[in-house]
């Protein structure tokens, strides 16, 4: 048994605790990350962020249309995932095109769809109770 920080006694003589301390030391690396799954933690913000992922450079009415949510709503949402670095937004001609900020974040939301699909609660992205959600098909000439 040893003492560390806040003289407390350690129960496991292998130093696990070190390990503990040394993986939770840099305290803006942990602010930054909760900032990150707060981001993550709200539905719609969510499935904006997928849907980014997964379509890449994508507008504002697109998204709309792709989540189900009303612009207005989309257009909140990316203004608060631009302002904290998830998104970037590049505008092309008359549309503002909307992507992911940093390759760390695109990992990150395809391990969360990875693990809804495999393992995750309730029906699987791009799934209803049903089955496989119908992708688009071309408009009618």
């Amino acid at each position: 048994m040893h003492l560390v920080r806040g003289g407390r006694r350690i129960i496991d003589k292998d130093h696990r605790v070190c390990d503990a301390i040394a993986a939770v030391n840099d305290q803006p690396a942990l602010e930054r990350w909760a900032q990150v799954f707060a981001l993550l933690g709200d539905p719609n913000r969510l499935a904006l962020l997928v849907s980014i992922r997964r379509a890449g450079r994508i507008c504002v009415s697109d998204l709309a249309a792709a989540t189900a949510l009303k612009e207005a709503t989309v257009s909140q949402a990316l203004r608060l995932l631009r302002s904290r670095g998830a998104v970037v937004a590049d505008r092309d001609g008359r549309l503002v095109r909307y992507s992911l900020a940093d390759d760390h974040l695109a990992a990150l939301v395809d391990r969360v769809t990875e693990a809804a699909a495999n393992t995750g609660p309730g029906t699987p992205p791009g799934h209803t109770e049903d089955g496989p959600v119908p992708r688009c098909s071309p408009s009618p000439a």
